[in-house]
């Protein structure tokens, strides 16, 4: 109805009215109880969470994401035992922290953790959720397309955090 100017969204962009530019790329990082025995590791392979049981977000608010981690588990031998889904990241965050299970979570969503909490790199997933500026492809609003010129210059410096494992974990 053209009452935004620029969206900010995850997923593929598959209408061909609109324009995107990526704003935020993350690894994917597994997301542990402290005192689990792979919070010590520096990084797991995604086989090595089969044996956890699972936290994720439902497939209402979560579709987009849940179709691509599924997918990249499934490729690499890991079978999710899902055994509660939420609406929310701070959600997901408290029942890990709980002991409920663990989860797998983009970095971004992993910056302030609760101290009960670790965040893992996946040695065997190298697959980023991109987070994008999406816009309609004919708009003439000069404000959006600076903004536009902004992210072009700035997508160079889009590549994955190089987060130390310390820095995940403290």
């Amino acid at each position: 109805d053209g009452m935004s100017d620029v969206g900010i969204m995850t997923g593929p962009v598959a209408d061909g009215a609109l324009k995107a530019l990526p704003v935020q790329r993350d690894r994917f990082l597994a997301v542990l109880p402290r005192d689990n025995p792979l919070s010590g590791q520096g990084a797991v392979d995604l086989k090595a969470l089969n044996d956890y049981p699972f936290v994720f977000g439902d497939n209402e608010a979560w579709s987009i994401y849940n179709a691509l981690l599924f997918t990249e588990c499934e490729a690499r031998g890991l079978t999710p035992e899902i055994i509660q889904v939420v609406p929310e990241s701070r959600a997901i965050l408290g029942l890990v922290a709980c002991g409920f299970g663990i989860s797998i979570l983009p970095e971004c969503l992993t910056r302030a953790l609760d101290p009960r909490v670790c965040a893992v790199p996946i040695a065997d997933l190298s697959t980023l959720m991109t987070t994008q500026a999406v816009w309609r492809a004919d708009t003439i609003n000069p404000v959006v397309a600076r903004f536009a010129s902004h992210l072009k210059s700035a997508d160079d410096r889009l590549a994955p955090r190089s987060a130390t494992r310390s820095s995940l974990k403290d």
